[in-house]
């Protein structure tokens, strides 16, 4: 078994696979099966479905006994899923401004903390030179549940809501509580809400907020 991908093409799994070959090739007579892993991200746009089936293909025919395992989980539900947070207050230190959150990044979201990945936000972008920035806090008492920074085209409030996006995989099946931070209530959105509002990764954070508000007081969408 190896795990050595990340969002990765097929000529990155055939690397891989190379190393495999040089390293551990006289041990592969031996095994029944070889387990490639996840981080196959065969869902996007851009990926080589047939690449990826000729060097699977090319690889068995050079070891017809195993059996071959993938595990591109994350591309099932990659770019799905949002974390809906709200801003509780906005804290200004050391020229830093960080816009406190009622989510954690330790609790919901370990994933920005480990690995470490910045999800994007509704409504947000990369700051330019000069543009000012925004820092997210989390709620727990642990001092390095933060993230970012990223930058919006307004001046956050508290009481708005911050919208996290893909957050279904890692994010959502790693969360745990601490204190008292509980995990987060998961609601299914259909295509289209009573709201009249669709969430997808161009919605816009309004339309997020009133299609998660609408899931949330609906016990019919939980």
């Amino acid at each position: 078994h190896f795990h050595v991908l990340c969002e990765s093409r097929p000529e990155h799994l055939q690397k891989a696979l190379d190393a495999v070959e040089q390293r551990f090739g006289r041990f592969l007579d031996r095994i029944k099966w070889l387990n490639m892993g996840g981080g196959h991200l065969m869902t996007h746009a851009d990926y080589d479905c047939d690449g990826l089936i000729r060097i699977l293909k090319q690889f068995k025919a050079r070891h017809p006994h195993l059996r071959l395992i993938l595990e591109p989980g994350s591309a099932f539900t990659w770019r799905t899923g949002y974390l809906v947070s709200t801003v509780e207050d906005i804290v200004e230190n050391g020229g830093v401004t960080t816009a406190m959150l009622d989510v954690s990044f330790a609790c919901h979201m370990p994933d920005c903390l480990e690995m470490p990945y910045k999800p994007a936000i509704v409504g947000a972008h990369e700051p330019a030179p000069g543009e000012k920035r925004w820092r997210m806090g989390g709620a727990s008492c642990l001092a390095g549940d933060y993230c970012g920074d990223w930058a919006f085209d307004r001046e956050l409030q508290v009481g708005e809501r911050i919208v996290f996006e893909d957050m279904i995989h890692y994010s959502r099946q790693r969360q745990m509580c601490i204190r008292d931070r509980p995990c987060s209530t998961a609601c299914i959105i259909p295509p289209s809400s009573s709201s009249g509002a669709t969430a997808g990764p161009t919605s816009s954070a309004a339309s997020v907020t009133r299609i998660s508000e609408t899931a949330c007081h609906n016990p019919k969408l939980r």
